[in-house]
């Protein structure tokens, strides 16, 4: 009776560890991937630009933004020093929170949710066959 009920907690702990690292609420430290992180929040504050409000209509996109180039900018990084593909979640997190604790871009959430869906982009497009985070197409044998 008590290695079943020992099994059945396990099994449930493992079922809850699994989905709240699916979900991103749950992260781990990056560990020797610190300078990374370092090296995409540096080519983030070459990608960032301000938009200033001057007119009504541009009041609503005012802020900072991020270039459209940046997913592969953050792709390229990604190859280049073997990234795992199961860190991916931890990285954007350590990523964003950095930015965050930086003054001048407090409460640039515009700039917070783009950062994001570049991380889940290039994490969309991963190729688990080649292990790349660069989408390739490989001729066909």
């Amino acid at each position: 009776m008590g290695l079943i009920s020992i099994i059945i907690f396990t099994a449930i702990g493992y079922f809850i560890y699994r989905d709240s690292r699916r979900n991103g609420s749950l992260t781990l430290p990056i560990g020797k991937f610190d300078r990374l992180r370092a090296e995409i929040v540096n080519d983030i504050y070459k990608e960032i630009y301000e938009l200033e409000a001057d007119d009504d209509e541009r009041k609503l996109l005012a802020g900072f933004h991020l270039k459209t180039g940046f997913s592969l900018i953050l792709a390229k990084k990604l190859d280049s020093c073997y990234f795992p593909h199961e860190k991916i979640h931890d990285l954007s997190k350590a990523v964003i929170d950095t930015l965050k604790s930086n003054e001048r871009y407090e409460g640039a959430h515009r700039l917070f949710d783009q950062v994001r869906n570049s991380f889940k982009f290039v994490d969309t497009y991963y190729d688990k066959t080649h292990k790349s985070w660069q989408k390739v197409d490989y001729p066909k044998a």
